[in-house]
């Protein structure tokens, strides 16, 4: 008599596979489809998003901290803050946002502000405790709901984000840090010089966004 070496495939096994398949097929996109162009730009446009608000972040850290200008510095923070409650209370107006989600636009500045000024922080941390007021998930998580799909969501608002980070936020940080490098009588940092340029594009994109609304030419 032969003797099996593997256990049998009961009857509820292929249809366990089959759904964990199903599953991974909707999560994993297919390496197949003619999305990919569009998810690449769209990867292209969160590294800037994030660069934007990461270098706003440095920037108003050093301006507070290392030159010694908090007024300068809370007008950089509240650019980087504002637009986007501004874009929030639209967006909830409009009923793509539910209240409940505010979460996405108020923790990182409640949590940074927070440990700035509750916690005695070595100065590398108050860095980062300040950088953090600049940041949020907003960008990562319109990404992640595209990404899958291979096109912005019609339900998030993703086009107003982004809308309104290049053409309010954007502006007044490239204004804010270009003077400040001015004031310092000297040639520009890197970081400040990255933190303009960063605005500058976020600028750009969201001009030719707003241009095109409901148009599918776009420049990125």
């Amino acid at each position: 008599s032969s003797v099996s070496l593997g256990c049998p495939m009961t009857e509820a096994e292929p249809l366990l596979l089959e759904s964990s398949g199903r599953e991974i097929g909707r999560w994993c996109p297919s390496l197949h489809d003619d999305q990919w162009p569009t998810r690449a730009k769209m990867v292209v446009v969160l590294g800037l998003a994030v660069s934007d608000m990461v270098s706003d972040g440095v920037v108003f850290a050093d301006l507070v901290l290392e030159k010694d200008w908090p007024i300068l510095g809370g007008c950089l923070a509240g650019a980087a803050i504002a637009p986007p409650l501004i874009t929030f209370l639209f967006l909830c107006s409009s009923g793509m946002r539910k209240a409940k989600d505010v979460w996405q636009v108020v923790l990182f500045p409640v949590v940074g502000f927070l440990l700035f000024c509750c916690l005695d922080l070595p100065e590398s941390m108050q860095q980062i405790a300040l950088s953090l007021t600049c940041v949020s998930p907003v960008p990562l998580l319109n990404f992640c709901a595209a990404f899958v799909a291979g096109k912005p969501p019609n339900t998030s608002g993703a086009l107003w984000w982004e809308i309104s980070e290049g053409m309010i936020e954007a502006p007044f940080s490239a204004v804010i840090t270009l003077y400040s490098s001015l004031l310092t009588g000297s040639n520009p940092s890197a970081k400040f010089a990255f933190c303009f340029f960063c605005s500058v594009g976020s600028a750009c994109r969201a001009s030719d966004l707003l241009n095109n609304v409901g148009r599918t030419r776009s420049l990125w």
